[in-house]
């Protein structure tokens, strides 16, 4: 039945692209363009660094050293894997993080916390704000904000006897570059679909609000992008961009759950029920945090 489902949405998708070739045209040449000048110039360095910095035995030891007074980690690794992913970000971390926890890094529960939390790659949100033309200081408050909501979710854990884990210290440029061809490969591809998914949805010029806003909440970086271009007003507009990201879409939740799915199954419910009502929390706090900032500093 499944299938057969498939089947018929895939039918359909053909016909509307056959009525309305422009409208994937133009859906096509918008996710090119965020791959080219936002997506690649952010992932790459980004996870090229992290994937240094998590595998660097002086890094790990400085983390740890700053993590310590606070005991929220059990694993000498997980402060170096927490702030790295504050770098990379969602989904791009997960790969990272569950890599770690193969390998006997870090602990069940130290995964948990990280996985749980809501990240977003800083040079992402940057070339986001960049190329719809609205003022970088929002994106500079949104990454203070975001990295000020991760930490204080941090220190409201619980405390954790520390534990022994091993430290592999083992980084291959080669096996980076293996990693983010595919990475980047399915993230366009995954983006491009969604884009296809919400065109008979935007066929009809009169579509309310209400109703295409919350279609833009299937896929960040498209959903960036057109609500920038809303003519809606600009305090609202920027409210729901910050909603927006620090959500992550729908699109990186079910890729970060399809990484878990893979990487580690036997926990995965685990690993989703934390990572959802901590992403709730964060939207929440984020978002409020933001709106102070912005009401009383811009």
């Amino acid at each position: 039945m499944r299938y057969f489902f498939i089947f018929i949405i895939t039918l359909f998708y053909i016909l509307i692209s056959l009525i309305y070739p422009s409208y994937f045209k133009d859906a096509t040449y918008d996710v090119s363009n965020i791959l080219i000048k936002v997506l690649i110039p952010s992932i790459v360095p980004m996870y090229v660094l992290s994937s240094i910095l998590v595998n660097n035995y002086f890094f790990i030891k400085l983390s740890h050293k700053l993590f310590k007074p606070f005991n929220v980690f059990e694993s000498i690794n997980s402060p170096a894997i927490f702030l790295s992913s504050m770098l990379v970000g969602n989904p791009t971390t997960t790969i990272l993080v569950l890599e770690k926890y193969k390998n006997n890094e870090i602990t069940l529960s130290d995964t948990n916390i990280i996985l749980s939390n809501s990240f977003i790659n800083p040079l992402f949100v940057i070339n986001s704000f960049k190329l719809v033309g609205i003022n970088i200081s929002f994106a500079y408050l949104y990454i203070i904000c975001n990295f000020l909501c991760n930490f204080i979710f941090l220190y409201f854990k619980p405390y954790k006897k520390f534990k022994e884990t091993t430290i592999q210290n083992k980084y291959s440029f080669y096996d980076t570059i293996n990693q983010i061809s595919p990475l980047l490969l399915n993230i366009f591809i995954i983006t491009l679909l969604i884009s296809y998914l919400k065109i008979p949805f935007t066929i009809s010029n009169n579509l309310n609000l209400f109703i295409t806003i919350p279609l833009n909440f299937l896929e960040v970086s498209t959903g960036f992008l057109n609500i920038a271009n809303y003519n809606i007003n600009f305090d609202l507009k920027i409210i729901i961009l910050v909603i927006l990201l620090s959500s992550t879409g729908l699109s990186i939740v079910i890729q970060t759950i399809y990484f878990i799915k893979q990487k580690a199954p036997d926990n995965i419910r685990y690993f989703i029920k934390s990572m959802i009502i901590n992403r709730i929390k964060l939207i929440l706090f984020n978002t409020i945090l933001f709106t102070l900032f912005f009401k009383f500093f811009i």
